[in-house]
């Protein structure tokens, strides 16, 4: 670790701590470690305040301000870029995703701004995608849940993995390997509403050429959540 000024030609001639080396530290090629140089001299400049984080290629840089300081860990190849309170939010957002700002600060007992930081970074960099309401399917008529492998002609499969998608009854649509091409998790008012679905829909689709359906006759579990692991995991 080490300091090195303005890192070319930063604005401010500011300072920059370097938690590793940039050249030959964590398998950072040459062109990462020029890139990175470049990055932490746009972020000098007084508009730049908020903390970042950017990939190039395998090398992970975290990069931040840390008063007139610009801090720049590169992480391990295959590290884990997101810390222990990261993960925390993660968990909490995936529990329940009207979760507060202030309510996350205060199970994190940490400032509200720096958790909204946080939570901004995670939404930036993809870690959270979206926050859907769930819906009770049997509030909308819509009870049964069946799962149906589709069998597709070897021309044009991943045309008809797009047309299964557009179907507004089909939940979910996986490219998987075996005998057939698509696995395909669908929900329906009753088993007639099925049929017609599988017959008048799914069975129409250009080079679809068989359809095996299972009908779920209870779920133990139905979720989205992902497990998060700790740091050592």
């Amino acid at each position: 670790m080490g300091l090195v000024d303005g890192a070319d030609g930063g604005a401010g001639g500011g300072r920059v701590r370097v938690e590793g080396n940039l050249d030959r530290g964590c398998d950072a090629s040459p062109s990462d470690a020029r890139r990175i140089r470049r990055y932490i001299g746009y972020l000098l400049s007084p508009t730049k305040k908020r903390p970042y984080i950017s990939q190039w290629g395998d090398d992970i840089a975290r990069v931040g301000l840390v008063g007139e300081h610009v801090v720049v860990s590169l992480l391990e190849r295959g590290q884990d870029p997101m810390d222990a309170i990261d993960r925390t939010i993660v968990s909490i957002l995936q529990d329940n995703g009207r979760t507060s700002n202030a309510d996350l600060a205060r199970h994190l007992e940490m400032a509200p701004s720096a958790v909204h930081a946080r939570v901004r970074k995670l939404e930036e960099t993809g870690v959270i995608q979206a926050y859907p309401a769930r819906v009770n399917p049997e509030s909308l008529n819509l009870g049964l849940l069946a799962f149906v492998f589709v069998g597709v002609s070897e021309f044009g499969q991943m045309k008809s993995g797009e047309h299964l998608a557009a179907i507004p009854q089909v939940l979910e649509v996986h490219h998987v390997a075996g005998e057939d091409s698509w696995l395909v998790k669908v929900r329906a008012r009753n088993p007639a509403a099925l049929g017609r679905l599988l017959n008048e829909t799914i069975g129409t689709i250009e080079n679809v050429t068989s359809t095996r359906t299972t009908i779920v006759l209870d779920s133990v579990k139905e979720s989205m959540r992902l497990p998060v692991p700790d740091g050592d995991t």
